[in-house]
């Protein structure tokens, strides 16, 4: 996988404002509870990547992607390996690439990624993707300290 960047391409939705842009009389959604805050750190998919998403505000020294996992065919399941990827001064509202979906894989895919921030300290965050699951944006971290229902996070 060849890292990419792009800065300021991405604004997170949330729960709520989705809700509002599919309003539908006929079948409303159910209501969503709000968000616990603003999101600092996030996921989302664009163009067959998922890019981590910088929103803390500042500048990240170091950010490493390493994705492992398996992939299932008609003989056997065979363990995945991807190479690590290193991106120096993540800038504020910048992206960086951490998977990409290539539409013969049908297995799960775990994405880790190791995170130095001057404000939240060193981390590692965790998000799995399951054969060719590409579903819309994953809050990391809020600005709350708390984590994602779809993310894990560990403090070095």
């Amino acid at each position: 996988m060849e890292p990419h960047r792009i800065q300021d391409a991405f604004h997170y939705r949330s729960r709520h404002d989705i809700a509002a842009a599919t309003k539908n009389d006929v079948m409303p959604m159910p209501p969503h509870p709000p968000d616990p805050g603003t999101p600092v750190f996030w996921a989302t998919w664009h163009d067959d990547a998922q890019y981590l998403i910088n929103d803390s505000g500042e500048t990240l020294p170091c950010v490493v992607i390493d994705t492992a996992g398996f992939e299932t065919s008609e003989s056997g399941m065979l363990t995945k390996q991807g190479d690590d990827l290193r991106y120096d001064s993540v800038q504020p509202g910048e992206a960086v690439k951490i998977d990409y979906f290539d539409c013969m894989e049908d297995g799960v895919v775990q994405v880790l990624a190791q995170v130095d921030s001057p404000t939240w300290g060193a981390f590692q965050l965790g998000l799995v993707r399951k054969g060719s699951e590409m579903s819309g944006e994953v809050v990391v971290l809020w600005d709350t300290g708390e984590v994602g229902r779809r993310a894990t996070v560990s403090w070095n």
